[in-house]
């Protein structure tokens, strides 16, 4: 292990740009205004539903899981 390394224990190399450079990089998230979906239409209702069925069954496993 050399000694350059172990002062910067826990970061990523020079070369390699961190989670917080990438965030940067990327495309800023579309506002409510640029999103075109009619939320009166029953299959966005129906996929809605299974999403949030998805997320709570998510959220009882995570909670029954032991520590």
């Amino acid at each position: 292990m050399s000694s350059d390394t172990s002062s910067r224990a826990g970061q990523p190399p020079a070369d390699n740009p961190s989670a917080a450079d990438k965030k940067q990089c990327s495309k800023p998230a579309p506002s409510s205004a640029d999103v075109d979906i009619d939320l009166k239409d029953p299959a966005v209702n129906d996929a809605a539903s299974k999403i949030q069925l998805a997320f709570r069954k998510h959220q009882d496993h995570k909670g029954t899981q032991p520590k």
